[in-house]
């Protein structure tokens, strides 16, 4: 019983691990996706839009998301753009930041992840029972469990002896 335990302890300790890799991922994605932004003229990527999407509306005119990227593409403002490219990369350099000082033990990162995650959270919930999005509600249960890990993380550190 005692090795199922450690097995357990140690599975767990592997899926946080993973998880914190993914955010890691998914940030940095979030900060070059700003950078590129910042940096591409929003003509260039109207004209890029419409561009990979024309042959797909000429075969399927109600393809959805051809219809979606297109729609939204004759949207764009430089002011818009700005603020995507400020929302993106402001919360992909906080959650690169997080997510080093988890990986590095730092004591702040603990309770610095866990409120910006609940709230997060919070705000995930508020738009699943206004809009009901099926990836959202994968989103927010894959980020509640993320949550957990780092709570389980967090308590396991709390309450080991310094060497």
């Amino acid at each position: 019983m005692h090795m199922t335990k450690a097995k357990e302890e140690k599975n767990i300790y592997i899926a946080y691990n993973v998880s914190l890799l993914l955010k890691f991922i998914q940030a940095s994605l979030e900060v070059v996706s700003a950078l590129f932004l910042y940096f591409v003229s929003t003509n260039r990527i109207i004209n890029f839009l419409v561009t990979i999407t024309h042959s797909e509306l000429i075969e399927e005119p109600n393809n959805f998301i051809a219809n979606f990227l297109v729609n939204n593409a004759n949207h764009i403002t430089s002011t818009g753009k700005l603020f995507i490219v400020y929302y993106l990369l402001s919360h992909g350099i906080i959650k690169v930041a997080i997510i080093t000082g988890l990986y590095l033990r730092k004591a702040w990162a603990y309770p610095a992840s866990l409120v910006g995650l609940g709230g997060l959270i919070i705000y995930q919930i508020y738009h699943i029972f206004k809009g009901h999005s099926i990836l959202l509600i994968v989103l927010t249960v894959m980020d509640i469990i993320i949550l957990w890990l780092i709570w389980r993380e967090h308590q396991i550190k709390k309450y080991q002896k310094p060497l």
